[in-house]
């Protein structure tokens, strides 16, 4: 590994601010990184047969034919739910592949579009609890 004491900063390549930024744009994205791994272990620790199936549906998409087949003989309303969700997220992922190269306005609106996107998925969640329980008697 170099001695960066050693080097200084050649002022006519990079100004220092601007080097700054570059280490801090990276910082920040691994920062990111870190959240979703750890938000991704807690789920797959505390549902765990849940996420081995979202991972077979990744691994095998025509498992996915399968399991919206069944999802539709559950209830047609969770499930046109969910293909539109699914259409949604589809639409913002390129959108999301390319954040760095994004205006800082478009990144707030893409902000803005995935809180809504998780909120609608939120009330699914929730919609989708009450269809399936047990009715009170």
């Amino acid at each position: 590994m170099p001695n960066l004491k050693s080097e200084p900063i050649k002022k006519e390549i990079i100004s220092k601010e601007i080097l700054l930024d570059y280490i801090e744009v990276i910082k920040v994205s691994a920062d990111s990184y870190v959240n979703i791994v750890k938000q991704l272990a807690e789920f797959q620790k505390n549902h765990k047969d849940a996420y081995e199936s979202v991972t077979d549906v990744l691994d095998s998409p025509e498992k996915l034919y399968t399991i919206l087949d069944d999802i539709k003989k559950i209830n047609e309303k969770i499930f046109f739910k969910i293909l539109e969700i699914m259409f949604k997220f589809s639409s913002l992922s390129n959108t999301v592949r390319n954040v760095f190269f994004l205006s800082v306005e478009e990144k707030n609106t893409l902000v803005k579009n995935l809180i809504e996107l998780s909120n609608e998925v939120e009330k699914l969640l929730k919609d989708t609890i009450k269809l399936t329980e047990e009715p009170k008697k």
